[in-house]
């Protein structure tokens, strides 16, 4: 039998109350997230992907002792449980583990998940769910292509692998992020020249199509950046830039 020694009873016992203040706290914030979800519901973008980036750096400056991946993994998912007292997306995704791990990242375990087994069937259920995750790869143009309300509202990247989060309702309001464009490679050759002064990075995802992400830094520049691409192409959207 182990003996436990006063000590270790009273840092448990300290322990227990934190934990009971974490769950406190987390009930008063569902509380505030229910009252934020009834203004939210007179609007379009019920998911915010720029809020929740403020919140992770916010943290993460307040808070530099702590590791800046276990305040994003553990206020993901504080913020996925809150919101799902509200709503609970639906979301459609390859059934694949990679696809799954990125989604977790982005919107947290508190999702209803349509877990498909081609693009063409994400791309037939598309209408019925808040939002698809994709990779950005050939499986992208096939999933994009011809849909008229598609657009980049978030991203996650690892092991130079990146998968979006595609939904019908731009982001507004993004004072400075990325912009995403998706073209001929041909196409892109001809306008190429003119982002001499933008920071942009070009994504090979197919022999013949391109994505490119250009970053603004006001929004003032999404509407000279737009000008740039005179040449066919489809306009993804803007999202923020999650390096923090």
């Amino acid at each position: 039998m182990i003996k436990i020694s006063d000590d270790l009873k009273n840092l448990r016992l300290s322990l227990d109350n934190i934990n009971n203040s974490i769950a406190d706290l987390i009930s008063q914030r569902i509380d505030i997230v229910k009252r934020v979800g009834k203004i939210k519901k007179q609007k379009k973008n019920f998911y915010v992907p720029e809020r929740e980036k403020f919140i992770f750096k916010t943290l993460c400056e307040k808070f530099p002792e702590l590791d800046k991946n276990i305040i994003k993994s553990l206020f993901t998912e504080i913020i996925s449980g809150c919101r799902s007292y509200e709503k609970i997306f639906e979301v459609g995704l390859l059934n694949d583990v990679w696809s799954l791990s990125a989604l977790i990242n982005i919107l947290g375990t508190f999702t209803s998940n349509h877990f498909m087994n081609d693009v063409s069937s994400l791309k037939e259920k598309y209408n019925s769910l808040d939002y698809v995750l994709i990779s950005l790869d050939d499986n992208f143009i096939s999933l994009v292509e011809n849909l008229q309300d598609i657009f980049v509202i978030n991203y996650y990247e690892k092991d130079e692998r990146k998968f979006f989060l595609l939904g019908k309702t731009e982001n507004t309001d993004i004072l400075s992020g990325k912009i995403g464009f998706l073209l001929e490679k041909n196409n892109f050759a001809k306008i190429k020249d003119r982002l001499y002064n933008q920071l942009y990075k070009v994504y090979n995802i197919s022999e013949n199509y391109i994505y490119t992400e250009i970053d603004y830094s006001k929004q003032d520049d999404i509407e000279k950046i737009k000008n740039i691409f005179s040449v066919p192409h489809k306009y993804m959207g803007i999202y923020p830039d999650n390096n923090f």
